[in-house]
């Protein structure tokens, strides 16, 4: 099982039909919660974003910020970061069962890795 301690960014603007599953998503992979932190940046949502998102405290952190775009948002959350690996996910989004295990063993195996995606449905470094 993974041994890098992972910060799981999520940005998220308006988001109150998706986010829920976004969040979920992440707190269900088969990764141990001791090496996960998920962190919820909200660029300014003005539906019930902040609400649905704050449903999941304390396993995951909120922080809003005022709108500035996903990048902003990116930007904003990274410093909040605590782990050696950091894992983005759109709030209109969500993850495959098992994904976060796999991108993190893709990156223990191949100690040059710093990027990990799909390819192919295979993993790229």
């Amino acid at each position: 099982m993974a041994n890098l301690p992972v910060s799981v960014l999520i940005d998220t603007y308006n988001h109150e039909r998706f986010i829920e599953k976004a969040v979920s998503s992440v707190l269900e992979q088969d990764f141990p919660a001791s090496a996960r932190e998920v962190i919820v940046i909200d660029d300014g949502s003005t539906d019930s974003t902040p609400e649905i998102v704050r449903k999941f405290e304390p396993q995951v952190r909120y922080l809003r910020k005022s709108n500035g775009g996903q990048a902003s948002a990116f930007n904003a959350g990274i410093p909040e970061c605590n782990g050696e690996v950091i894992a983005f996910l759109d709030g209109d989004d969500y993850w495959m069962p098992g994904k976060l295990s796999r991108v993190v063993d893709v990156l223990e195996k191949k100690s040059n890795g710093r990027i990990v995606g799909p390819r192919n449905q295979g993993m790229f470094c």
